[in-house]
């Protein structure tokens, strides 16, 4: 299902729908274009909007727990990706040769293929807590980080920190 908007974009509510707003006109035109997403009950969750390499939409849910060793400091405990069919969510166990990267700037997809050092079937995330232009601060419990980033295998369910840029 290849998702386009000649003017305009896809939003999505903190229940997980899509709606798309389409500004080609003077009046705007808004509609919601899926369900509600299941998963949507957590209240500590971030979640993403990314079109596939192949066109699909999908939603990717970053679930957050507190630090022990911190107060306001979160970590990602798990991922989950939803894929946008027929007007349900199906969730993924795969992305194949997609790789996704999501955080609160901007989300998008690559074939990993496309780029050497980067891994197949994994999402790389990014902190969206941090009160710092900085990436570290030499207290782990201060109010500027160490930032929550990393990289999740969907397969394995494994996380990896990443060591290098790519």
């Amino acid at each position: 299902m290849l998702f386009i908007v000649t003017i305009g974009f896809y939003a999505i509510d903190v229940l997980g729908r899509v709606l798309m707003c389409d500004v080609s006109s003077a009046v705007v035109v808004t509609k919601f274009v899926s369900p509600e997403l299941p998963e949507c009950n957590c209240r500590l969750h971030d979640k993403y909007l990314v079109e596939s390499a192949a066109g699909n939409l999908l939603q990717v849910l970053r679930f957050l727990c507190r630090r022990r060793e911190c107060i306001n400091q979160y970590e990602t405990k798990e991922i989950k990706v939803f894929k946008l069919d027929c007007q349900n969510w199906i969730e993924l166990e795969s992305l194949g040769d997609d790789a996704l990267f999501v955080g609160g700037n901007d989300s998008l997809s690559v074939l990993a293929s496309d780029f050497p050092r980067c891994q197949p079937g994994c999402i790389y995330y990014t902190h969206g807590f941090s009160h710092s232009h900085s990436l570290y601060h030499s207290d782990p419990c201060g109010p500027f980080g160490p930032l929550d980033m990393g990289v999740f295998n969907l397969e394995d369910k494994c996380f990896q920190v990443p060591t290098t840029l790519l």
